[in-house]
């Protein structure tokens, strides 16, 4: 089935070692890559001393990078956990954050700057809250870090996957084991994947379900879209989407040969004829204005059409500014974009330039602090 690119709004970032970047190496002897923060005035804030860095959070700490290790900085540039971690991930809501170092996983609390090393694991994985799935001696199960006490009872599975609102997976062969934070939610059922607003699919005698809530539906495919009572299906006797509405029990769109999700209350879908079409999570159709894409971020509509990416009325999508090579969503009042003539820039919701980069790149705008990369002498 034809599938196409499509900005999504919001993107889950996945940690994991093999998704962290190395020194960049310039083949210059005595030049390196360094990484620095700029305000959204072009003020240097955080020196050109780090070798990779992740973007600031709402309490002015960032994590950074400093010869091959990891550690936490503020916006006065002071280390508030020291460089000597293989890996850190921030636990949302808190001052802590999951640590690697070798090959084990533990909690370092950055208030307190002191790292648990009673309490490591093989694997960690964030849930939600203060729960958090845990792998020790070959072993799955679910702590809660406020009081380090195991909830779930041990399961030795292949795999694990971790999904929105504490749902997570255990995999044992075909065997799937399906949980809510601490609870097992169903043990029967082969090949299990979860949608969010209750939805979930598995195998039973090589035909895929659908299930939601008590209801099952055979299926080829399933896509969950839009709001958490509509989803997208393909149904058994054709290759063709049908759009289904599981809380009206009826459908409300047929032989569709594609359906592309956008964001949650847009999706775009083309129909038998080979014609696009727009609309909205009441699937009232949308005026399509010839663009390939669409996200939407602080009421504000990036969308990319010939001549560019340009930014537009989230309701009627009729383009407000000027086109770009590339452009970002807002984060704070402010974007990133590309020029046409290759330059970086920093543009406010007027869609006026209010800062032109002559650094090499830029990345994470947010909290009005930007990422910018340079080559420098190391020598010097």
């Amino acid at each position: 089935m034809m599938r196409y690119c499509i900005f999504l709004l919001t993107i889950t970032f996945l940690f994991s070692c093999s998704q962290e970047q190395e020194v960049e190496q310039t083949g210059l002897m005595g030049f390196a890559v360094k990484w620095g923060f700029v305000d959204t005035t072009g003020q240097l804030v955080i020196g050109l001393n780090y070798d990779d860095v992740r973007s600031f959070n709402a309490d002015g700490r960032a994590i950074v990078k400093k010869q091959g290790h990891w550690g936490v900085i503020n916006r006065a540039e002071k280390i508030l956990l020291d460089f000597e971690f293989d890996m850190l991930q921030e636990v949302e809501n808190s001052n802590a954050y999951i640590y690697k170092q070798g090959n084990k996983f533990g909690f370092v609390n950055v208030a307190e700057g002191v790292k648990d090393t009673v309490n490591v694991y093989d694997e960690v994985q964030a849930l939600r809250d203060s729960f958090f799935l845990v792998k020790k001696l070959g072993s799955w199960f679910v702590i809660n870090r406020n009081s380090n006490a195991q909830v779930v009872d041990s399961y030795k599975f292949d795999h694990t996957v971790v999904y929105d609102g504490g749902t997570w997976l255990g995999q044992k062969g075909i065997k799937s084991y399906l949980f809510k934070d601490n609870n097992l939610i169903d043990s029967t059922m082969n090949d299990v994947a979860v949608y969010s607003g209750g939805f979930f699919s598995y195998r039973d005698k090589g035909l895929l379900k659908l299930k939601h809530q008590r209801k099952v539906y055979n299926v080829d495919s399933a896509l969950q879209i839009g709001q958490v009572d509509h989803s997208v299906v393909s149904t058994v006797k054709s290759d063709t989407w049908n759009m289904y509405d599981y809380k009206r029990n009826k459908y409300l769109k047929k032989g569709l040969q594609d359906v592309l999700f956008v964001e949650p209350n847009y999706w775009v879908i083309l129909d038998s004829l080979g014609q696009f079409s727009l609309y909205d999570s009441r699937v009232n159709k949308v005026k399509l204005k010839d663009f390939e894409s669409l996200s939407i971020t602080e009421d504000v509509g990036l969308i990319k059409r010939a001549g560019g990416y340009f930014y537009c009325n989230s309701v009627t999508f009729e383009a407000l500014s000027k086109g770009y090579d590339f452009a970002w969503p807002f984060e704070g009042g402010y974007a990133r974009v590309q020029q046409k003539d290759g330059s970086l820039s920093i543009i406010n919701r007027s869609f006026e330039v209010v800062y032109t980069s002559s650094f090499k790149e830029m990345k994470n705008l947010k909290y009005g602090l930007v990422a910018v990369k340079q080559v420098i002498n190391v020598t010097e």
